[in-house]
């Protein structure tokens, strides 16, 4: 059920055509970045691309066709710094778990060439190098015995303290529910304006760098980071605090959690950490009680594979706050004929492609905050109004 709901907060991600520009960042052991596992899928047999918990490992086969890599490094800041020679990492993932790692390095042109790359199992690979003073990285397609060959190229950015024009250009919140639990996964697709990787601002609190602050329900339990963070992440109750940089373009980020519900009840808030492009909501058509405020919607959709409830918002203010009060969530009302309702990845994909046809492209390009790039050598600091406050 987990992964149905990873895959399905991936798939409607895609179905809204929100595609990842920046590098990927420094990912949990065994993960590549998420943004590029949807390039994967299908091309590794199963679940490739996917995280860890597929099935074995084979090892790898060394009398196996052998595929070649070829990474061109450039920088992507205006006036950033020539790349030239580096030390590069390449690890070789199957199935999201990291089965081999290849160093090599960059020549004068940011240019490396791994070769004699055992292609059985297929392997899809991510380099990692550093620049700007951070470990950036970039992921490449499968590599296989039909596809051997394959080139990644990939933008290094230059590091910033000035705070960028930033906002989450779509917040996804899919929910399940048992007789005692609310099992939450959100997702979210964040926007930076500027051309360089911000490093965040000082906390003066803990004197740490923090780029974003998501608040989470104060009762939420096993709260896990799925996606886009990385080691700088601070979980603390009621709140994710990351001083992960903020890399230019857009950055998705996924995090889990579970509610307990007591006497049947239970209460789902959500708080904009900076001003929201497009929110959605997903829930089982069930037999369970669900009063929102905050946010519109709850009509049931049916997409041909049963009912869902979906509700939605454009242009969220930064700290505001929807919230789903839920009750009746016993034996009966779960057991209702309407439960036939599948919240699944095929189901929720269906219903973000249902959101663009219903409404245009266009009137979904138009909704999103309005940005505009800040110039690499601009001294200026955002206004209040032009700027994305954290929570």
């Amino acid at each position: 059920m987990k992964r149905l709901l990873v895959l399905a907060a991936l798939c409607a991600f895609a179905s809204a055509g929100l595609a990842q520009t920046q590098p990927a960042k420094t990912m949990p052991a065994g993960h590549p970045p998420i943004e590029e596992m949807m390039k994967a899928m299908g091309g590794m047999g199963g679940g490739g691309g996917m995280p860890g918990g597929m099935g074995p490992m084979p090892a790898m086969t060394q009398n196996a066709p052998k595929g070649t890599l070829t990474i061109v490094v450039k920088p992507g800041s205006k006036g950033g710094a020539p790349v030239g020679e580096k030390d590069i990492l390449v690890e070789l993932f199957h199935r999201g778990v990291a089965i081999k790692k290849v160093p090599a390095k960059l020549n004068g042109d940011g240019i490396a060439v791994v070769s004699d790359i055992p292609l059985m199992p297929p392997v899809q690979p991510m380099v990692t190098l550093e620049y700007g003073g951070i470990p950036q990285q970039g992921v490449g397609q499968t590599l296989s015995a039909s596809e051997p060959e394959h080139r990644v190229e990939m933008k290094v950015f230059e590091t910033t303290t000035e705070k960028p024009l930033w906002s989450v250009a779509m917040r996804h919140v899919i929910v399940h529910w048992d007789a005692e639990h609310l099992h939450v996964t959100e997702m979210l697709s964040v926007q930076s304006a500027s051309d360089r990787a911000w490093l965040g601002e000082i906390d003066p609190k803990t004197n740490k760098r923090v780029t974003m602050v998501l608040d989470v329900p104060p009762d939420a339990t096993e709260v896990k980071l799925d996606g886009g963070f990385d080691d700088a992440t601070e979980i603390t109750p009621g709140k994710i605090v990351t001083g992960g940089a903020l890399f230019p373009g857009r950055s998705e980020y996924r995090i889990n959690y579970t509610i307990h519900a007591a006497n049947g009840k239970a209460n789902l808030p959500i708080t904009a950490p900076t001003d929201v492009g497009s929110m959605m909501i997903f829930l089982p058509a069930d037999g369970v009680n669900v009063t929102a405020t905050g946010i519109t919607g709850g009509k049931e959709v049916n997409m041909g594979e049963g009912p869902v409830r979906m509700y939605r918002d454009s242009n969220v203010k930064a700290g505001s706050t929807a919230t789903l009060a839920i009750s009746g969530l016993g034996a009966e009302a779960l057991a209702a004929p309407t439960t036939e309702s599948k919240l699944n990845a095929k189901t929720v994909a269906l219903a973000g492609v249902f959101m663009i046809v219903l409404g245009g492209i266009a009137w979904i390009l138009a909704r999103k905050p309005k940005t505009a790039e800040v110039p690499a050598d601009s001294k200026k600091k955002p206004t209040k109004r032009e700027a994305s406050r954290t929570a």
